[in-house]
């Protein structure tokens, strides 16, 4: 028998074929630190070994075609060489490991080269090393002569040079393309000499890159695939000490974990000196000696040590991080990583047969070989998430390997490791990692539950396990167990889970026993990979989805003793572990949510005093990273903290305490946030994979039936089997009644009602409402303030005696914000915001009842001016917005009282805002009345005169156009009398010299004056206009002018007359009339409001009109409206919104004490506009409604109906402003003037001195048949009255009831015309005697009045010289027009007999005996005449015989006579005289 070297250990093992002339055989070719050696890998004898003093030489060998790669070995034996055929996938591999051991080989020739030059760190440093170019790889030798660092030949990608940087080259190195930068005087001869090394010894050709790399390229690639933003963005990061070659003593670094990637920074600097992917770690080990130090193994062969103070709990984060990356096959262990163990590289799985090979070794040990050696092996060989070969299939060689795993099972359940065995840790960490293996596997998942004897051997072990109380045995104990709790395989079945979790969790004691372990390592602070793997099996106990296949009882059991230990899992959330805080946050939402009630208020209590809350409302609110891990924990943060504060009054307040109301109240909205985040706390649907168990349960029994069938078909096949071993690889039938699926129906007795999403979505957005203003600054602020309190509350933790449980003031933890200081902030809302909203975004105030009170008495307590306007006007925007909400306001009638004291210009308007918010409701509008509200509003309101331009009418200029004027520019008219220091009174002066006396101290507040409209002789600063001008205080900051001022005020008197109607649901009038109109009715009050037309700005005006039409509806006062000039002033308003001013006029022209002597019809007598609008506009008005009128008040209309343009719009406004010149103009000088009425002379229109109107029609447009040929007409047979009394009274025209001497005599003027044609004259006079006899200063003189008012206008009209002789034309109008009515509605004028045909014949008789008939532009008369007797006779039979009693038929022959002989063929049918023959001839037929 060969001897071989007892000294040799492996270093590196790889599965091989060898070649030999008997043929191929499989071997395992270990590359050992003596010798090279070949295994059986049936066996694991030695079968061949050379020392390296007889190995020669191992190459490449030249290969062609597909297949493994090949390579030879010469070695010497009994002084003759001998040479190896090997092939294998791994040759590179193999070829590297062997050359390492070159300078060992027989016959070895040094043929390191090596060249000087400098290496580009992390740092941008160019550090000087030496590189060596050895057989299979690049290595980097630093001042010490020692390796720090080799680039295997097989692991470098390419090699790229750089331009503008000397020397330069690149090496990429890895799958992940790792880049690092040299430099070396000879550049090219280095890269040369690589890559013939490469291809000599390793075979492979390493490529040279086309393009060349610069400095900037190189530094932002450095890292290569893991050089983007969010790879070496972290989540967590740990202070470590780092053991390295480079440095004889441990290095300062930051162990930094990301979504993908291991990060290595410096921590002075951050920057990044390394980053590995996190699927490239093949496992962690931690030094059971030193309680700091671990190691992190890669899967290219390196490892990288480190030392941690929380090593264990950087550990568990590493795992949780590599596993959340996809890296399932990551592990720990507590010695260091066998490497030589491993037949394949990492990366590579094991084929079927070498898989089953690892599990019979196990189950039968080759002679020599112990059962733990084997088992350590299948660890190094086997993926710890299970075989790869192990899914079962219906087949014959399934039940094979499903018997050798079982076999497995039972042989490592059977080894049992003494105590005081000094390897005995490792022993048992080993044969727990090799339970997880099989366990990951679909047999030995289901074996636990279905062999007999596997659970009670596996109670055993445990229970012997745990009582060793060693935390690596612990850790792969609990990690052992949760491969029985969630299966790790693929296409599992969820009742194999059932039975898998009842078996193992059925014995109270057990998992007691477990959670011990918690609560142990949770005193100590040690323990945490422990800890995260217990937490890892509460998850696949009790936490949803994963708890719906646990039994209701084990379940509800489980709570109950998780719960009982409720403060040690509450700890667990202070820990820095990102996994330990989510796999107790898991643990903990179960338990509230599925508990009884009891127990999870319990829960939401000790959230509070063990601090809880507060973490978890810094991991929901400022975590930040996209990571996955970071947005589950904040995902899980957030729910926790949702069942928290589910009716938990406590946990309530301290939120409102923490954060604005304003971001609180959208927990309570039911808005989505427009986000899409998926449910990262939900990794599977047990429903719907239940549903598909049952679904293939059906199909699985058809299978079943089909094998059992062929199984008795190749039944003498199978004769030299044992029956049974012939039936045993199927697997036994289900039994066809076996239940299906049943889940664990979930309970949420603590359900989360707030709508988390929405609030933390708008956490992260800035806000500036009237109830938040939050932004970067208040986020930091409570970011601060959270931190230091958990900082604070761990530090008395540290400080406190351990056996002293401490418990958070969570009753006084309250976040102030310093940013904000400097709001005024009443309650939840901030004034200057509020004030600052419109209504369509107006943030809603919750109590605006309470918040207006606490407004109102912070105004009550002001002193500050400014402070009590910003109050004033909050009250008025909340009542405004919520009055129906808080009703009725007790202090309305102080508010008035307030506002009658009131100097300050900003106060003033404030207070009338407030009023004019407080007259929303009726209850404060009754107070306001009663509280004299009204006088002190129209006061306010009339000073208005005081602001705007207004119009300026010059007399001496015929034009009389309208202009602005400044009101400033001169003193205005003199109204004011005073008292001076002497007691004298002086007067009268004008307002604008009162101003300059006061300002020349020579008058002053007390100082008593008068003018028209004031009562008695008032001291100068109680009267309005010279309290708010120059006796004002802070007129600067008035919160408007004096027009907007009277705006509100009008559109709070319009809404005080909205509340009380004057009819009532049944349309009956309201007597007596309500108080608001009654006191609105008083002359001195509403001839101030009318007056206030006179500024002509648009806002008031209309409002104006809006106001008078709500207070004269059914007034008793409306008859005498017409005293106070309103008509005259509100048709002086040249503006467009005219629709308040027409249904004014609508409704009161009509009823106004008011006759028109100079009137042409009765209707148009009772208007009161009869001498300011034409005839048809009047009608037009009560005919169509304001609404059509003010279409046309407003346009250019010339048709039938009416006639109307602008430039008869401006010579009204012209008129009326000449007629009221004399008192407008007063205005500005005194606001509260009084108007004496004087009727005004008829306005007459020269664009209508040539138009007839009739009924209501224009005659001369209706016969313009060509432009309006046809024209509707209204009522007929009342338009033919009208136009046959039209006819007439043009023929008989009549004087003017009264004659122009006795108006002269009435008014006691001369008759001369030189003096009644004078209208200032006239008007003077008029002025003397109405005034004298008016009815509301003489009773006795109504029938003298009306005498004066008929002989005024009289001599202001036309009337008084117009011409008494009839006019032709308007004849011929009235004919043509009776004409056009019979020939549209003859058939309605049927059955009236004609009226007119003795005026008619007598007008046919006369014209045609007319000598001047046949004269240029005669004989229009007769056509129409002879036409009309046509158009008669076509309508009915009775006109016939009419015309013939009154000898029409005389007169037609006779104007048939006189027409005929001027008719030639020459003539036209257009001609007189032929249409009198043609009109003739058709009354004859």
């Amino acid at each position: 028998m060969a001897s071989f070297c007892a000294d040799n250990r492996d270093v590196a093992c790889f599965l091989v074929t060898k070649h030999s002339w008997k043929g191929k055989y499989r071997r395992i070719f270990s590359i050992g630190s003596l010798a090279i050696s070949t295994y059986n890998p049936s066996t694991l004898e030695i079968t061949n070994q050379w020392l390296y003093e007889d190995f020669v030489m191992i190459k490449p060998a030249p290969h062609s075609g597909p297949g493994p790669e090949e390579f030879v070995i010469h070695v010497r034996s009994k002084r003759k060489s001998d040479t190896m055929r090997f092939s294998s996938e791994h040759a590179q591999q193999i070829l590297t490991e062997t050359l390492a051991y070159q300078p060992k080989f027989a016959d070895a020739q040094p043929c390191c080269t090596k060249f000087t030059g400098y290496k580009h760190d992390w740092s941008d440093r160019r550090v000087p090393v030496i590189l060596q170019l050895s057989a299979s790889s690049l290595d980097q030798v630093d001042s010490r002569q020692v390796v720090i660092a080799s680039y295997k030949y097989k692991d470098i990608r390419q090699i790229i040079k750089m331009h503008e940087y000397p020397g330069g080259f690149v090496v990429e190195v890895g799958d992940q393309r790792r880049r690092h930068l040299f430099a070396a005087e000879k550049c090219d001869e280095l890269i040369g000499q690589l890559r013939r090394l490469a291809c000599e010894n390793i075979g492979l050709a390493i490529p040279l890159a086309k393009e060349t790399l610069n400095l900037d390229g190189f530094t932002q690639t450095r890292l290569g695939l893991c050089s983007r933003d969010e790879q070496v963005t972290s989540y967590v990061e740990f202070k470590v000490q780092k053991f390295s070659q480079r440095q004889d003593y441990p290095v300062r670094r930051l162990l930094c974990l990301s979504e993908k990637c291991i990060v290595e920074r410096d921590p002075a600097s951050y920057a990044v000196i390394c980053a590995r992917p996190l699927k490239s770690v093949v496992c962690l080990t931690r030094d059971e000696k030193d309680p700091q130090k671990f190691t992190v193994e890669y899967d290219m062969g390196d490892s990288r040590s480190y030392a941690a103070a929380e090593r264990d709990l950087l550990l568990a984060s590493l795992l949780d991080g590599a596993r959340a990356s996809g890296n399932h096959e990551v592990f720990v262990l507590g010695r260091r990583y066998e490497r030589s163990l491993r037949i394949l590289p990492h990366g590579f799985l094991l084929d079927e047969e070498s898989e089953s090979q690892c599990m019979r070794h196990v189950i039968s040990p080759p002679p020599g070989l112990k059962r733990y050696d084997l088992i350590r092996r299948f660890n190094a060989n086997i993926p710890y998430n299970g075989l790869t070969y192990s899914i079962s299939q219906e087949g014959f060689f399934t039940e094979n390997k499903g018997k050798l795993i079982v076999g497995c099972l039972e042989s490592v359940l059977a080894e049992v490791y003494s105590v005081d065995d000094v390897d005995s840790v490792w022993k048992c960490e080993s044969q727990l990692q090799c339970l997880h293996r099989l366990f990951a596997s679909k047999s030995g998942f289901q074996a636990f539950t279905a062999v007999p004897g596997i659970r009670e051997k596996l109670g055993n072990l445990v229970v012997g396990m745990l009582h060793r109380s060693n935390e690596t045995v612990d850790h792969a104990t609990v990690e052992m167990l949760c491969s029985l709790m969630q299966p790790m395989h693929a296409n599992y079945e969820l009742r194999l889970e059932q039975l898998n979790k009842q078996s193992l969790l059925c014995t109270p004691q057990f998992v007691e026993h477990l959670l011990e372990l918690v609560v142990k390592h949770v005193e100590r602070g040690t323990g945490a990979l422990v800890i995260a793997s217990m937490l890892d099996f509460l998850t696949y106990a009790v936490c949803a989805p994963y708890s719906e296949t646990t039994a209701g009882d084990i379940f509800d059991s489980i709570l109950e003793m998780v719960a009982a230990r409720g403060r040690s899992f509450y700890r667990l959330f202070q820990s820095p572990s990102m996994t330990i805080v989510k796999g107790a946050g898991m643990v903990m939402r179960a338990i509230i949510e599925e508990s009884t009630v009891e127990t999870s208020k319990q829960m939401q209590t000790l959230s509070l005093t063990e601090g809880a809350f507060l973490r978890h409302l810094h991991l929901a609110l400022l975590s930040v990273g996209r990571d996955l891990r970071v947005l589950t924990n904040k995902q899980l943060s957030g729910h926790l903290i949702s069942l928290w504060i589910a009716d938990n009054n406590a946990a309530l307040d301290l939120l409102a305490r923490c954060l604005p109301r304003g971001l609180l109240d959208y927990l309570d909205s039911l808005e989505k946030p427009n986000i899409n985040e998926a449910d990262l706390l939900v990794t599977r649907n047990n429903l719907e994979m239940a549903a598909a168990e049952s679904k293939q349960s059906a199909f699985m029994e058809q299978v079943q039936h089909v094998q059992v069938t062929l199984e008795a078909k190749l039944d003498q096949l199978l004769q030299h089997w044992n029956l049974e071993r012939k039936l045993n690889f199927l697997q036994k039938k289900e039994d066809k009644t076996q239940r299906p699926v049943v889940l664990r129906k979930r309970r949420q007795r603590v359900k989360s009602s707030v709508n988390w999403k929405m609030f933390c979505h708008q956490f992260g957005n800035d806000h500036c409402k009237a109830d938040l203003i939050w932004n970067e600054k208040t986020r930091e602020e409570f970011r601060r303030s959270v931190e230091d309190e958990l900082r604070l509350l761990e530090q008395e933790k540290e400080l406190s005696p351990p056996d002293v449980p401490i418990s958070w003031n969570h009753t006084e933890f309250q976040t102030r914000y310093p940013s904000l200081a400097d709001e005024v902030k009443i309650g939840d809302y901030y004034l200057r915001l509020l004030l600052q909203e419109s209504e369509a975004t107006a943030t809603p105030i919750h109590n605006p009842g309470e918040f207006f009170n606490s407004v109102y008495h912070r105004f009550l307590l002001s002193a500050k001016s400014e402070m009590r306007c910003l109050c004033l006007k909050a009250m008025a925007v909340t009542y405004g917005r919520h009055h129906i909400t808080i009703g009725s306001f007790p202090d309305s009638k102080y508010v008035v009282n307030m506002l009658a004291k009131c100097t300050n210009a900003a106060e003033r308007d404030h207070l009338i805002l407030l009023l004019s918010k407080l007259a929303l409701n009726k209850e404060n509008v009754r107070e306001l009345i009663c509280a004299g509200a009204l006088p002190l509003l129209v006061d306010l309101a009339v000073l208005a005169h005081l602001h705007v331009n207004r119009a300026k009418v010059h007399g001496q200029i015929q034009s009389n156009l309208l202009e602005a004027s400044n009101n400033g520019e001169d003193d205005g008219t003199p109204e004011w009398y005073y008292t001076d220091k002497d007691g004298q009174r002086q007067g009268p002066i004008s307002f604008g010299r009162m101003k300059k006396l006061y300002d020349e101290k020579k008058i002053f507040e007390r100082t008593q004056i008068w003018a028209q409209g004031i009562d008695q002789w008032t001291a100068l600063s109680a009267v309005p206009q010279f309290r708010w001008t120059v006796c004002c205080q802070g007129g600067s900051s008035s919160l408007y002018n004096f027009t907007e001022l009277s705006t509100l005020i009008l559109d709070l008197l319009v809404q005080m007359c909205l509340f009380f109607p004057s009819r009532d649901e049944n349309d009956c009038v309201v007597r007596p009339l309500p108080q608001v109109k009654r006191n609105l009715s008083d002359p001195v009050l509403l001839y101030q409001i009318v007056q206030l037309l006179l500024t002509y700005d648009p806002a008031i005006v209309q409002r104006v009109a809006s106001l008078l039409l709500l207070v004269m509806q059914d007034n008793p006062f409306l008859s005498r409206l017409y005293l106070s000039g309103v008509f005259f002033f509100i048709l002086m308003y040249n503006g467009s919104n005219v629709l308040p001013i027409a249904r004014f006029l609508h409704y009161t022209h009509m009823k106004q004490a008011f006759r028109s002597a100079v009137a042409k019809s009765e209707f148009v007598s009772h208007s009161v506009l009869s001498p300011l609008l034409p005839e048809a506009a009047i009608f037009y008005l009560e005919e169509y409604g304001a609404e059509k009128y003010a279409q046309v008040f407003l346009g250019e209309f010339d048709n039938p109906e009416i006639i109307w343009n602008t430039e008869m719009r401006r010579h009204l406004i012209e008129r009326i402003a000449l007629h009221v010149s004399d008192f407008s103009n007063r205005l500005p000088s005194n606001v509260k003037a009084v108007y004496q009425y004087c009727p005004i002379p008829i306005v007459d229109y020269p664009q209508l001195d040539e138009e007839l109107f009739c009924h209501v029609y224009y005659l001369r447009h209706l016969c313009n048949k060509q432009r309006f040929p046809d024209w509707p007409i209204r009522d007929p047979v009342p338009f033919l009255r009208a136009c046959l009394a039209a006819w007439l009274n043009e023929i008989n025209r009549k004087a003017p009831a009264m004659s122009l001497e006795e108006a002269c005599n009435t008014l006691g003027l001369p008759s001369d015309e030189t003096t009644w044609k004078d209208s200032s004259v006239v008007r003077r006079a008029y002025f003397k005697l109405a005034q004298k006899y008016h009815p509301d200063k003489n009773p006795e003189g109504r029938e003298m009045f009306e005498q004066i008012n008929c002989a005024y206008e009289m001599l202001s009209s036309s009337v008084a010289w117009a011409s008494l002789t009839p006019d032709i034309q308007r004849i011929v109008l009235c004919l043509q027009a009776q004409s056009i009515v019979y020939s549209r509605h003859g058939e309605e004028l049927a059955p009236y007999k004609y009226a007119g045909y003795g005026q008619l014949i007598r007008t046919i008789d006369l014209e045609s005996k007319d000598d001047a008939l046949f004269a240029s532009g005669g004989g229009a008369l007769l056509s129409a005449a002879v036409e009309l007797c046509h158009c008669t006779l076509q309508s009915s039979a009775l006109n016939a015989e009419q015309l013939r009693r009154d000898a029409g038929l005389e007169a037609l022959q006779s104007a048939f006579d006189r027409c005929v002989p001027v008719i030639s063929l020459g003539s036209k049918e257009e001609d007189m005289p032929v249409q009198v023959c043609i009109h003739t001839l058709h009354c004859f037929a």
